[in-house]
């Protein structure tokens, strides 16, 4: 009814007797009062989401919302009770609907959680009306909410709610733990690296609904904050992320400007969460030594320790990563490989415990003849500076060693009747002196040297000799001897025993020929193995007048060289610090054979 209405009507008098009497008929015209029918529901009425709150799609707008409070939107009625056109309506006269908003914690608002009635909203196409105090006892329980429009003939039905919200708070703090922070050096700038996780209560008692946007992060140099930088990240994360790392190369130290993270400086970091519904308290407090990557160990060595090991040890770096004469946790990381010389991306390392202290390990296992290379680096808890892991410094220079095992026993050991009162112990090169081969040289041979029934000694003698010389022997002795090679890693095994007897003679002396001023002539034994021009050498000489021998020392002076000439031979020879018509028994070798002694006279 869009007219003013005309009303018709008859006023009675009744009187207390309870007679009454009709007055005549009345008409007028009602002053401001206009017919209208019950409103409808409010148009599609639905709660804003979370995602619709964080991406501020419109009309939702969480810059309304508080903790414990949710955003319900609906059009406005298609009949408000004067048509269902809102410019039909008379000049001057505004009889607005009101609003009634119910909020369940059940689909079928069995249970009333919080009611609002009455509520004058004026004329809009599209409301969006907060809805705040929800009791904090149903955090994180589903919220449906619904609403009527009223005029003055009544109530409009409620419409339907299409969706529904979990109830959410802020952010519970973030929760920092030590492992979360690293230092390092990137592009020559220190910084400080927080990984801040995801809080296990981001508004809903779980982390699954709410997404964080961003975090503050403050950065100070005392535990107290009285100085901070604040570092804060808009929101870029994939929502409910696990965790997000934030590097903090600078920070501002109130009103100072940006300056550099210092090397060796503990740095105090506490975070805080931000969602749609704000930001959180803040974290607890943790701290770091901004460290970077240590510096090269020293001295570093590898060396022989036992059969098919080896020993590798090396010094503590100069700097363990906090400045210069700071000490600081490392530990070390050994690169061992026979097929690559140095350490590459992919390259397997062994991580030992190590310190400030010298540090050595002991490698086992390896294969004999086999060249191995190491390098060492020390590692703190810094990040990565290369293609190394988290704090790995720099490598040292690469060391190689082959590995070796025990000798073999010497070949063909001997032991012979040398000359007068000397026995002569000779042997062969063993066939493996510890490679596999008889290349690697030998550190020694031990001659277990026994005179028998008189007395028993290890004789230690160069790993180059393969023949000894014992002299001034008591004649008739038994002399036995038994001999093994050492190398870096060990001994062989013993020879077996040999022995000889020293001759209680004096060696025979040729018979007299010629004597000349620098020579003697004789005649050669029949077994002699004569070779002309063969050089041959004086061995030793014997006076029979003073039972004295003249042995190597003397004899480097003497240099002669035999001549065979048929059945006769000729020794040149010069023969100096000799006395004037001394005799001597002279005995000479010739190809490792002994000739005859000779006695001659010296004429220098």
């Amino acid at each position: 009814i869009k007219v003013p209405l005309q009303y018709s009507f008859n006023i009675w008098t009744v009187y207390g007797n309870g007679a009454s009497y009709k007055s005549a008929f009345q008409s007028a015209t009602a002053i401001d009062q206009y017919a209208h029918s019950l409103p409808s529901p409010p148009q599609a009425a639905r709660i804003c989401t979370h995602d619709e709150l964080i991406a501020f799609t419109a009309p939702c707008d969480p810059s309304t919302l508080l903790p414990f409070s949710i955003s319900l939107v609906f059009g406005y009625p298609t009949n408000d009770g004067f048509g269902t056109i809102e410019t039909d309506r008379p000049s001057g006269i505004s009889p607005l609907p009101l609003y009634d908003i119910d909020l369940s914690n059940s689909p079928d608002f069995s249970t009333i959680v919080k009611q609002w009635r009455n509520l004058n909203l004026g004329v809009q196409d599209i409301y969006t009306v907060t809805l705040r105090d929800i009791p904090v006892a149903y955090k994180g329980s589903v919220m449906y909410a619904r609403a009527r429009a009223l005029n003055r003939a009544g109530l409009s039905g409620f419409g339907n709610v299409t969706n529904a919200i979990v109830l959410a708070d802020r952010a519970q703090p973030p929760v920092l733990s030590a492992s979360s922070l690293l230092s390092g050096r990137g592009s020559g700038v220190p910084y400080v690296k927080v990984t801040v996780a995801i809080p296990a209560d981001t508004g809903s008692f779980s982390n699954s609904l709410v997404p964080v946007e961003a975090y503050f992060i403050e950065v100070s140099q005392n535990s107290a904050f009285s100085a901070y930088g604040l570092g804060f990240t808009q929101s870029a994360l994939q929502p409910f992320a696990p965790s997000q790392a934030y590097t903090l190369s600078a920070f501002d130290q109130t009103g100072a400007p940006s300056s550099s993270l210092t090397v060796g400086t503990t740095y105090f970091i506490r975070v805080r969460a931000e969602t749609y519904l704000g930001i959180s308290n803040y974290s607890n407090v943790i701290s770091k030594i901004l460290v970077v990557a240590p510096g090269l160990p020293s001295n570093v060595r590898i060396s022989y320790h036992a059969p098919l090991s080896f020993n590798l040890s090396w010094l503590p770096p100069s700097n363990f990563g906090a400045g210069a004469g700071i000490l600081y946790p490392v530990t070390y990381q050994y690169f061992a490989s026979t097929s690559t010389t140095a350490p590459t991306a992919s390259s397997s390392y062994t991580t030992v415990a190590g310190g400030n202290q010298a540090t050595h390990v002991v490698i086992s296992g390896l294969i004999k003849g086999t060249t191995y290379f190491f390098a060492v680096r020390a590692r703190n808890d810094a990040e990565s500076n290369s293609n190394a892991p988290d704090g790995g410094g720099s490598w040292s220079f690469i060391s190689s060693l082959y590995a070796i095992d025990v000798p073999s026993a010497p070949d063909n050991m001997s032991v012979t009747v040398y000359s007068h009162r000397a026995i002569k112990f000779k042997w062969f090169l063993p066939k493996d002196t510890g490679a596999g081969n008889q290349n690697h040289p030998l550190v020694r041979y031990e001659l277990d040297y026994s005179k028998v029934g008189v007395s028993n000694e290890i004789l230690i003698l160069s790993g180059a000799l393969q023949e000894n010389v014992e002299i001034g022997l008591s004649p008739r002795v038994v002399v036995r001897g038994r001999i093994r090679a050492v190398n870096e890693v060990g001994n062989s095994l013993w020879t077996e025993p040999r022995e000889a007897i020293v001759p209680n003679s004096v060696p025979k002396l040729c018979p007299e020929n010629n004597y000349y001023d620098q020579g003697a002539c004789w005649s050669c034994p029949a077994n002699f193995p004569a070779s002309p021009g063969g050089s041959y050498g004086l061995f030793s000489c014997f006076n029979p007048c003073t039972q004295e021998y003249l042995h190597k020392q003397y004899l480097a002076d003497i240099q002669g060289t035999l001549h065979v000439h048929g059945d006769s031979c000729s020794w040149k020879f010069s023969a100096f610090a000799y006395k004037f018509s001394e005799q001597w028994g002279c005995r000479y070798m010739a190809n490792s054979k002994y000739l005859c002694a000779k006695q001659a006279q010296s004429k220098h």
